[in-house]
């Protein structure tokens, strides 16, 4: 029998802790359970231009019943979505025990308490991710979540997150683990906005298709082929096209002086984004969103740091059959 590696179980995968605060590191070793092993527990930091260092934190903890160490973070830590932070576990006292191999190390990052969004933004924002986009994957709900921020930075949608999301999106689920982890990353400035810049969407796999009961839902956009499928489905008012489209079309205008342009990572029968129309923006080019989701210029992008990936579960595209006709067509 192969040696059984250590699992870290605290931090989670894309966890942010915040320097100064104590957090409870946690971890697994199947063999050592119930008996006197110990562990030295360390940081591993990789920035993410290159560059590796590892700290000790503690020595000879006990994994008597599951192994874990509370670690107030220094303040002299880097605090940046640039540096992704580790724990390896590393002992001698169990012979058939490994190491902590990168398959069961949880990245996660630390991040200065100034940046901390307030709880009542994460909390409205995550909600609208729950409810919204349940089905996306993770490069859509961050598009969905802009399409929320970047209302909010516009004005005239509402004067804060929950006004916003109260206004103009479903909101009756519950915040998810998933949903409130990104939604911080996301206020934090840790994303770029995958929406580039976009202030509407709609689901066309949630919309009624020919033959369907339309009753109480919005389809003045017409029926139309979506974009890049096979699939028909009942377009919004407010998407209706001032032209043809077809399962080619990469950019089409509607007639409410909005356009939409296919983006990369997005999937057409999943979500559609709508820009305010630019006249200059037919060229395929895509348009630069300047917005800032705090005063922090700490404007990296997750998705780049290695090994950073939440994947979407069978269960979860299940739920695309309750959500059909959900009412994502009013935004």
């Amino acid at each position: 029998m192969g040696k059984i590696p250590v699992r870290v179980i605290s931090p989670s995968f894309g966890e942010l802790w915040y320097k100064g605060e104590s957090y409870k590191v946690k971890w697994s070793c199947d063999l050592c359970w119930g008996n006197d092993t110990t562990w030295d527990v360390y940081v591993e930091i990789f920035p993410h231009r290159g560059g590796y260092e590892k700290r000790l934190i503690a020595e000879g903890v006990p994994n008597y019943y599951g192994g874990n160490y509370t670690w107030t973070i220094p303040l002299n830590l880097t605090d940046s979505f640039d540096h992704r932070y580790l724990f390896q576990m590393e002992g001698s006292d169990c012979p058939d025990c490994t190491n902590v191999p990168k398959e069961n190390q949880h990245p996660f990052f630390i991040i200065d308490p100034s940046q901390r969004p307030s709880q009542n933004d994460t909390y409205w924002l995550a909600k609208a991710l729950t409810s919204e986009a349940s089905t996306g994957t993770q490069t859509e709900k961050i598009a969905v979540a802009y399409c929320i921020i970047n209302r909010y930075h516009k004005g005239g949608f509402g004067d804060s997150i929950q006004d916003v999301v109260k206004n103009d999106f479903a909101y009756d689920l519950e915040p998810n683990e998933n949903c409130t982890r990104l939604s911080t990353q996301i206020l934090i400035g840790a994303w770029s906005d995958y929406s580039n810049g976009s202030f509407y969407f709609f689901s066309p796999m949630r919309m009624p298709q020919k033959g369907d009961d339309t009753t109480g839902i919005d389809i003045a956009g017409g029926l139309h082929t979506v974009p890049g499928t096979n699939e028909e489905a009942y377009f919004p008012g407010w998407a209706k096209p001032s032209q043809e489209i077809d399962n080619t079309t990469t950019y089409y205008q509607t007639t409410t002086q909005l356009q939409w342009k296919e983006l990369n990572n997005i999937r057409n029968w999943f979500f559609m984004f709508y820009q305010p129309f630019k006249s200059n923006n037919h060229t395929g080019e895509t348009p630069r969103n300047n917005n800032e989701t705090n005063s922090s210029n700490n404007t990296g992008n997750l998705k780049e740091t290695p090994g950073f990936e939440i994947l979407i579960t069978a269960g979860a595209l299940a739920f695309i059959v309750f959500w059909k006709r959900k009412r994502l067509a009013n935004n």
